[in-house]
């Protein structure tokens, strides 16, 4: 394994891709003692929580994401991406909302 952090969390994007998402996220989880509450890691981690059982905490490692940056516009679309991702799963197969 190489010592850049973000290498090896690119690694666990290819390895979520070939292996499934399980594999990726456990290199990912691997990396938060390398490189703490970077806001990078949150956004790889909430794609690899993407099955419909985590869109919540998919959303909220968007949220974690937002609040760990510095740049105020990559903030505001790490959010914006957070309440995209929540409301877009919201509609049902038919095109019609759950409630």
């Amino acid at each position: 394994m190489t010592a850049n952090p973000m290498l090896t969390l690119n690694r666990a994007v290819a390895t979520a891709m070939v292996n499934r998402p399980p594999a990726g996220l456990a290199l990912a989880d691997g990396l938060g003692v390398r490189i703490g509450d970077h806001h990078r890691l949150h956004p790889v981690r909430a794609h690899l929580l993407e099955p419909p059982d985590a869109i919540e905490a998919a959303a909220d490692q968007f949220r974690a994401a937002a609040a760990c940056t510095g740049n105020l516009r990559e903030r505001h679309d790490l959010a914006t991406q957070a309440r995209n991702y929540v409301c877009s799963r919201c509609i049902d197969h038919d095109g019609k909302g759950d409630g």
